[in-house]
């Protein structure tokens, strides 16, 4: 488990979710970005590394639109259920105060780098469009 103290003072203990959750939240994140590319122009670079590629007013337009995502947004309570708030189980309720709300973005930000980023932590886009593997020798 991560523990991560919020700007609010505020912790988050955040693990990872079960495959089928965190599959499902990266399966709608996909799609939604996915929908999104054709915003998205960038070099042969590392998917782990796409705030070097992606203008930042582009990349805020896709981070929006997962926030608007009801799909995203329902994904995300499985996801959130092994993880703590202040060393209590999160819940819809958790977030419900004005004081918490700060902290909800924050912490779906780090429930897609504990959920999402294994998914895609490595691939690049040529190996995706590459029709002749490396062998493991080159690579």
């Amino acid at each position: 488990m991560k523990t991560i103290t919020l700007k609010s003072g505020n912790t988050l203990e955040v693990q990872m979710a079960t495959f089928e959750a965190a599959w499902n939240l990266t399966s709608q994140v996909s799609s939604v970005i996915g929908a999104n590319l054709p915003e998205i122009k960038m070099s042969d670079a590392d998917l782990t590394n796409l705030e070097q590629e992606v203008d930042m007013g582009k990349l805020l337009g896709i981070v929006l639109k997962l926030v608007a995502s009801p799909a995203v947004y329902a994904l995300l309570w499985p996801c959130f259920a092994p993880c703590l708030y202040n060393s209590e189980k999160i819940s819809k309720n958790t977030f419900e105060s004005e004081e918490t709300r700060s902290d909800f973005l924050p912490a779906v930000i780090e429930i897609f780098k504990v959920n999402v980023l294994p998914f895609i932590k490595g691939l690049s886009l040529s190996s995706i469009t590459s029709s002749n593997p490396k062998p493991k020798s080159q690579k």
